[in-house]
């Protein structure tokens, strides 16, 4: 069973307590913590009026937004890649089918 330790970290001048499993360390978890907290800044300072839950949400729908575009662009890249594979090992498989194997001469 996986180990929990606590982290604290500061989001938007609230500080928060969050249990982690040991697979995650404390600098992962401050660095995940800074991108939230950067977020919520940067849309704060742009209306200093917008409440803060919904400074939350906002924060939450663009990091999503950037997530899905990064996990769509992966995927691409990873069909690229398959596709390449596909065509370079076929490639190979001609080359080694072209090849006649006969006997060295001693």
């Amino acid at each position: 069973m996986p180990t929990t330790q606590n982290n604290v970290v500061s989001i938007f001048d609230k500080k928060y307590t969050l249990s982690t499993t040991e697979e995650h360390d404390e600098t992962y978890i401050q660095s995940v913590a800074k991108i939230v907290d950067d977020s919520m800044r940067s849309l704060s300072s742009n209306n200093e009026k917008i409440p803060l839950p919904q400074i939350a949400i906002l924060a939450a729908l663009n990091l999503t937004g950037e997530l899905l575009a990064l996990r769509s662009d992966y995927e691409s890249t990873e069909s690229g890649i398959a596709v390449k594979t596909e065509r370079l090992t076929a490639s190979i498989e001609r080359v080694f089918e072209q090849i006649e194997v006969s006997p060295t001469d001693s």
